[in-house]
């Protein structure tokens, strides 16, 4: 039996990697995006150019006891501008710099004054 070997740089696919059904393309996204993450790969200039930035941000919970992040969004590709819960935290940089969702990066601006413990 023959197999198919793919040598495949992470850091390079994560960005780019798209399925074309909508459902499918976030959980394979994010599933390249962990891959990479967990391989020590940064998300690249490009990426987070591109990622909306949440401010006064705090993590919490949603009603699934998922833990999420809160804050103020501005350049989010669907939602207006203003107060956010995203879907479930899949990562953090230790930085605090981004944020890794179950449907895109965040740019991390300052965290909520209000919670002491987020930086």
């Amino acid at each position: 039996m023959n197999q198919l070997r793919l040598n495949v740089d992470l850091c390079d696919l994560a960005p780019t990697f798209r399925l074309w059904r909508h459902d499918i393309v976030h959980e394979a996204d994010t599933a390249v995006a962990l891959a990479a993450i967990a391989g020590g790969c940064e998300p690249s200039p490009e990426t987070l150019a591109r990622a909306p930035v949440l401010q006064a941000w705090r993590q919490t919970t949603n009603w699934f006891r998922q833990t999420v992040l809160a804050g103020i969004v501005s350049e989010h590709p669907t939602l207006a501008d203003g107060l956010i819960r995203t879907s479930a935290l899949r990562a953090i940089a230790i930085d605090l710099a981004w944020a890794r969702t179950s449907t895109r990066f965040y740019r991390l601006g300052e965290p909520d004054i209000l919670d002491a413990g987020a930086r």
